[in-house]
């Protein structure tokens, strides 16, 4: 795994004079001071002085809100740590409408958020709703747990981009999102690990155990690191299809898992799209997609990625490699067919809505699926397709099924 880089940043406070306060206003907040939580830093903070409130080293123990202001919530990076009480969200940003405004959390370790009620827990560690966007630096979101968005939930319609960077989302568990969940927001995610998140089937499909982006939600990825997620569908990341784009720049999706033990309440049921599950518009360019892999005993569609009718993929300059479909012993109970297919890449047409896939500088090499199958790219159900100086080869099963393989 790769570790984000960690920085601090120090804010100069120059004097008031005459009377007049500075535009920047520092507010302490330590365990032995007069504002002795964050939550008393936040309300004591006045919008119109761009506050920003300072987070001594420690452990907070309590749940906080930001609504209708602006302001930074700065700590010296890996000495405090908000640890919720477990019965929200441990930090809430928005008033749920109105005017919006930007809040900036750089160094802070977020943990023990539960979210767990059905319809409304969302965001366990993190949950921005409208009247706020995200600006996440150089944090740790991690061991928090929702409904859906384990680690962060982000509801922003028709808001500027929220970001996240340099940062580690790790170890939550929710149903939809373990990691993080976008819906109907734009997020720019940069130099971040999102890792070891687990998609729980406690009330239904596990979807995205890094990342889940639907609902009109714009995700772009650049220099990210995807893995050890699972989940039942797209292990690493799922892009629903009223998702609106999907972008994955020099980024790694990477020993991702489908886990079923088939004891939970959807039964034993094929996994797909282990690396991630597209059926939005998507592109992934200089990055790679290996070792993401689903267990026995049950079979799966595409180890690396799995596309679905209506979806639009353009893979450029990346490698899709030593995924694997494991068991393909069952078959499916509705078709009749052997499941397991796509080892590296599996790709749906169905109902007549085409599935288009471009990949240019590609290897599809070393992927792995029943010998019957296709371990390279299955694409026997006739997407349009088309390859532009692609390698594939050295795959378990057919290096190539379907339309537009040569």
């Amino acid at each position: 795994m790769s570790h984000p880089r960690i920085t601090f940043i120090a804010i100069a406070v120059a004097c008031a004079l005459g009377g007049t306060a500075e535009a920047t206003t520092i507010i302490q907040v330590c365990p032995t001071c007069t504002l002795n939580t964050i939550q008393k830093g936040i309300d004591a903070a006045n919008p119109a002085d761009t506050p920003v409130i300072q987070i001594a080293p420690g452990v907070y123990n309590e749940d906080v809100h930001v609504s209708g202001k602006g302001l930074t919530l700065q700590a010296v990076p890996g000495t405090a740590e908000l640890r919720g009480t477990g019965s929200g969200p441990a930090v809430t940003l928005g008033t749920g409408g109105g005017a919006t405004f930007p809040v900036t959390i750089i160094g802070l370790t977020i943990s023990n958020g539960r979210a767990l009620t059905i319809g409304i827990g969302s965001g366990g560690g993190i949950s921005v709703i409208p009247g706020a966007i995200l600006h996440l630096k150089s944090s740790i979101v991690q061991n928090n747990q929702a409904f859906n968005g384990g680690g962060i939930s982000v509801f922003t319609p028709r808001s500027p981009a929220n970001t996240i960077e340099d940062s580690i989302i790790s170890n939550n568990q929710a149903v939809d999102g373990a990691g993080i969940l976008i819906q109907s927001a734009v997020v720019t995610i940069t130099n971040t690990d999102v890792t070891h998140n687990v998609g729980t089937p406690t009330f239904g499909d596990a979807r995205g155990g890094g990342v889940f982006v639907g609902g009109n939600g714009d995700l772009r990825l650049n220099h990210v690191t995807v893995s050890h997620n699972s989940a039942l569908e797209g292990g690493g990341i799922y892009a629903e299809n009223d998702a609106l784009n999907t972008d994955i720049r020099r980024s790694t999706i990477s020993e991702n898992t489908f886990l079923n033990t088939c004891n939970g309440p959807v039964g034993c049921k094929p996994g797909l799209g282990i690396g991630a599950f597209l059926a939005s518009s998507f592109t992934i360019a200089d990055s790679t997609i290996a070792h993401n892999t689903g267990s026995s005993p049950v079979s799966l569609f595409g180890g690396g990625l799995y596309i679905e009718p209506n979806g639009t993929m353009s893979i450029d300059q990346a490698t899709v490699g030593y995924n694997n479909t494991v068991d393909a012993s069952l078959n499916d109970v509705k078709t009749g067919k052997v499941l397991g297919g796509g080892g590296g890449i599996a790709i749906v047409n169905t109902n007549g809505s085409p599935t288009r896939v471009t990949l240019s500088d590609v290897f599809v090499i070393n992927n792995a699926a029943s010998p019957s199958q296709a371990g390279g790219i299955d694409n026997s159900n006739s997407g349009q397709m088309l390859l532009n100086d692609v390698t594939i080869k050295d795959n378990t099963g057919d290096n190539c099924r379907g339309a537009g393989c040569r």
